[in-house]
């Protein structure tokens, strides 16, 4: 029986310890499914990371796609910009759409037969004219909604329509003359001369109004409707208290327009230079108390849209230049955030390997549980059928069963073994003999094995050293292990970065690209600016020329005038002289008529002589005498007819032949006098261009008081206005204003 509790204590101690190793693999099963869980919420995590990152990569590609939208749109903004220019008010009309202001533009065009030329630099269209209009109405409202004769007034609001009116009305004001066109029924104000137009419209007709309020007088006793002064003494006496250049400035009506509290709505007109009217600085004022005020802005808000339309324009090249750097920026950022994308995907493929090791470690621990959990029942079995009744009798069986065999065996072992005693003792006896022998051999084995030992002590100490060494070893082999992960690690970190730095590269090379484009474009714009260089000191050279050719035309001017008056005196003498050969070929024509009527009487008495000599022979002598005596008187008064008829001819001759002398002269002096006149136009009209070019500049000359080539052109433009030859009715500025 002790031997049945020994076997079951074993199996309950090897089931113990199976069962120990279960609890641990079952501990290790839980870990590795914790770890599982913890790769998994951090996959789960790195996907949302690497989420979130891709749709700022989505984005950042979209602000580079739009960007570069932007940057091309201006790319053709910037190629256009010259043809946007020349079409003036009508381009910002069409960009938004002010369909009424371009039918009136269309209405009063060049191309069928008016006066408004768009976009053309001295036409009240252009936007540098347009511009200096849209100021003109700020500074009206500044001085309707402060002045304190009519107090409380709203400002006037604005139109793309009332504009256009203005503009197309003072077009044809300056290409005609000087007066109200009245092409729409609006009210109006115009001046000339004036950089304020304002100073004539409002401050002098102010200080008019002002001074009639004073003296309890109405404009109406001094100026008529039609404009005539029917009291000119008060109307003096206006002109000195205000200041006034003379009686023409006396009026209101312009002051009084820009304060009616009727008008809603207003537009303005601007052209700088002179025009053929012989004015500069045309300025005009459209009102209206009709305009639909959904179509009325207010003046900041009209203004917004045209200097974002002008500045667009204007700045084409810097916005250009700043668009692409602000897509180079993008593309920066895209690049980055592709960057920070390569890297969070590596990360999330590290977690996902993390996954998969960690699924792998929970199946093997499943495996061993599973493993152990069958060694667990398999030594359980083992247990409970130690523990049965059958088994129990079975042993106790075969326990008698062995006793009974050990009993038999012990007596024949007994006999056998005193006969092993007996041989025993016969071999210790022949042993004895050789012990002896033996202990000498024992000696020297014993030296021999002490030989060995110290042998053996020194393979300890070698082997204790080749411990410590390979102790040693597996601690370098450990760090070597370290070093060689670390190393995959950098490795593997070196190659993210080799694969984000071709990235890059990539990303380089489109910048590179765009660069290139941007680079060659530059070149061409270098070419362009180039070409308008030249184009520009070509200018200055023909303005040189110009200037040299001014400097000359005062004795032009002086030798055409010698000429043209020469020429009329010419043209007088030979008028004179044709009147004077008129007459004397009137008189020889006369005397001619008296010669042939005479040689016809001739011829009638000759034809009557032969008649009667034939008829009557003998009486013809006698009468033949008589007649050859009368013929004789009569031929001697014929020679001398034939003599003054001939001289008379000769003297005709003389005269047709003077005539037509005279008349090549008259004809070639007219000829020389339509030049003259053609020579002396030009002259004049490349004075008055030139002086439109350099009008900024001749007036900067005059303040530093420097007598240039400009200002002797001045000097003569005025001279040949007073000679009444270049057509132009002032001198200097002209101011003029009227209602």
């Amino acid at each position: 029986m002790l031997g049945i509790n020994e076997s079951i204590g074993i199996v309950e101690k090897e089931l113990s310890a199976a069962k120990e190793q279960l609890d641990r693999a079952i501990g290790s099963e839980n870990s590795m499914q914790e770890a599982l869980n913890k790769a998994q919420i951090a996959l789960d995590k790195a996907q949302k990371v690497v989420e979130a990152q891709q749709m700022n990569v989505d984005k950042a590609q979209s602000d580079v796609d739009a960007q570069q939208k932007i940057v091309n749109q201006l790319r053709v903004d910037k190629e256009q910009v010259s043809q946007k220019i020349s079409l003036g008010s009508k381009g910002f009309f069409e960009a938004y759409g002010y369909t009424n202001a371009l039918k009136v533009l269309e209405e009063n065009s060049v191309e069928i037969g008016k006066y408004t030329e768009v976009g053309a630099e001295n036409d009240a269209t252009s936007l540098e004219n347009f511009k200096k209009a849209i100021a003109m109405v700020k500074t009206g409202n500044a001085l309707r909604t402060t002045d304190d004769n009519f107090k409380g007034l709203n400002p006037l609001k604005v139109s793309a329509e009332m504009f256009a009116i203005s503009q197309v009305q003072v077009n044809q004001m300056v290409k005609t003359e000087y007066g109200h066109t009245r092409l729409y029924n609006v009210s109006e104000n115009i001046a000339v001369g004036y950089d304020d137009p304002y100073v004539g419209w409002y401050t002098e007709e102010k200080a008019v109004y002002d001074y009639l309020q004073k003296k309890g007088w109405d404009i109406n006793d001094i100026r008529d409707s039609q404009g005539n002064y029917i009291d000119v003494d008060k109307a003096n006496e206006i002109v000195k208290a205000c200041n006034l250049p003379d009686i023409p400035w006396v009026q209101t009506g312009h002051y009084t327009n820009i304060l009616k509290s009727r008008y809603v709505g207003t537009g303005t007109a601007w052209i700088e230079g002179y025009t053929s009217n012989g004015h500069h600085k045309h300025a005009g004022q459209v009102f209206s108390s009709q305009c639909s005020l959904d179509s009325l802005l207010t003046i900041d808000e009209f203004e917004s849209q045209f200097n974002t339309y002008y500045d667009s324009l204007m700045n084409a090249d810097g916005a250009y230049e700043d668009a692409n750097v602000i897509l180079n920026q993008l593309k920066g950022e895209l690049y980055k955030q592709n960057a920070l994308l390569t890297q969070k995907t590596n990360d999330q493929k590290v977690t996902e390997q993390n996954k998969v090791n960690a699924e792998n470690k929970l199946n093997s621990a499943k495996n061993e549980v599973g493993r152990l959990e069958s060694v667990v029942r398999k030594k359980q079995k083992n247990l409970d059928d130690l523990c049965s009744e059958e088994s129990t009798s079975n042993i106790v069986n075969e326990i008698q069963n062995l006793k009974a065999l050990k009993s038999n065996k012990e007596s024949l072992d007994l006999f056998i073994a005193r006969q092993e005693v007996e041989n025993a003792k016969k071999e210790m006896a022949e042993e004895n003999v050789n012990v002896n022998n033996k202990e000498g051999l024992v000696k020297n084995a014993q030296m021999e094995l002490d030989k060995k030992n110290e042998i053996l002590e020194e393979s300890n100490k070698g082997k204790e050293i080749a411990y410590n060494n390979l102790k040693i070893s597996e601690a370098v082999f450990k760090e070597k292990g370290k070093v060689l992960a670390d190393t995959k690690k950098v490795v593997f970190e070196k190659q993210s970065n080799v694969t984000s730095k071709e990235r890059e590269l990539d990303c380089a090379s489109e910048l590179l690209d765009g660069i290139s484009k941007d680079l060659s474009e530059c070149e061409k714009d270098g070419d362009i600016k180039k070409v308008e260089m030249n184009n520009i000191n070509e200018n200055y050279e023909a303005s040189l020329s110009v200037q040299n050719r001014l400097n000359n035309t005062s004795d032009s001017i002086y030798h055409l005038n010698t000429r043209i008056q020469n020429l009329n005196n010419m043209i007088s003498e030979m008028c004179d002289s044709i009147t004077v050969n008129d007459l004397s070929i009137q008189k020889i024509n006369a005397k001619i008529e008296e010669l042939e009527s005479l040689k016809l009487e001739i011829e009638d008495a000759k034809t009557e002589f032969d008649s009667f000599t034939a008829n009557h022979p003998i009486q013809s002598n006698k009468i033949r005498s008589g007649i050859v005596e009368s013929l004789y008187e009569k031929i001697d008064v014929m020679k001398e007819a034939y003599r003054n008829y001939e001289e008379a001819l000769k003297a005709f001759e003389d005269a047709d032949m003077l005539n037509s002398e005279n008349v090549k002269s008259l004809e070639l002096s007219s000829k020389n006098y339509t030049l003259a006149r053609m020579d002396l136009e030009n002259a004049n009209n490349n004075l008055k261009v030139y002086l439109e070019n350099v009008e900024d500049d001749v007036e900067i000359k005059e303040k530093k008081s420097v007598n240039t080539a400009t200002e002797t052109a001045l000097g003569l433009y005025s001279l040949s206005c007073i000679l009444g030859l270049a057509g132009l009715a002032l001198a200097g500025k002209k101011m003029k204003r009227k209602e």
